[in-house]
């Protein structure tokens, strides 16, 4: 199959994101549907040309001719297609075999096998540094770097402990709340921080916000205090958390 014409280059700007991401994993990675079924089942094109949607796409990546499954065997997650059309989102060169996806997504796969889980085994007693290490494992994550996943639970939890802390003491002592309902209330709206920062994969920079904040509120509406006086006891409050967390850190 010849290269991607100019009307062909046209007509591909003219598909969606999402439409190129699942034409090339379907048909290429996964390789489970023909171009028809690609167009009807994915696309959900049933026009007679509908195939030509698929041919267009996948030729304005490098590859020609009948390429079901070509990519089968790489192993490819959708993420991993995503990734890659977000790289090149107007197609790119055309050699027919499509060897620029290909470098791409083995590059990407073998990346993510670095990343995985991977353990280091205690060094000899005899070792001349005299120092045994612990197992150790790094998690696989794009939105974060868990090299150091102890020390990082830890300084989070310990945030979280003071913005609770924050909470109850200001639900029972300052607005009088019964201590029951007061922790309920604390406990909840600090696993609901933490649920959000899980989701969306936000660092405990929310946390130091939440703090931030709610000290300042408090200070300012519920004892009426000055603004200006609010806002720097609530940064002194953070500076102090901040103070006790890098501690743990360290």
């Amino acid at each position: 199959m010849s290269a991607p014409t100019e009307n062909d280059w046209n007509y591909f700007y003219t598909e969606s994101f999402d439409n190129k991401v699942n034409v090339l994993y379907y048909y290429l990675c996964e390789g489970s549907y023909n171009m028809q079924e690609v167009a009807n089942r994915i696309l959900h094109d049933y026009n007679p040309h509908a195939p030509q949607r698929v041919s267009v796409i996948t030729r304005c990546y490098g590859f020609g001719g009948n390429n079901k499954g070509s990519l089968r065997s790489i192993g490819a997650t959708r993420e991993d297609v995503v990734a890659f059309v977000r790289a090149y989102p107007n197609g790119c060169y055309y050699d027919g075999k499509g060897q620029v996806m290909r470098d791409f997504l083995v590059k990407r796969g073998q990346e993510r096998n670095r990343r995985s889980v991977s353990y280091t085994q205690p060094r000899n007693a005899g070792d001349r540094t005299g120092t045994v290490r612990s197992n150790q494992k790094t998690y696989n994550s794009d939105a974060f770097d868990f090299s150091e996943c102890d020390t990082y639970s830890t300084a989070t939890m310990l945030r979280c402990g003071i913005v609770l802390a924050l909470m109850f003491c200001t639900f029972k002592f300052l607005w009088g709340w019964n201590w029951i309902l007061a922790l309920v209330v604390a406990f909840f709206v600090v696993g609901l921080i933490i649920g959000v920062m899980e989701k969306f994969g936000i660092t405990d920079f929310v946390l130091q916000i939440v703090s931030l904040l709610f000290v300042f509120l408090v200070v300012k509406f519920s004892l009426h205090w000055h603004w200006i006086i609010a806002l720097l006891l609530a940064g002194g409050v953070e500076a102090l958390s901040m103070l006790i967390v890098s501690k743990v850190k360290d």
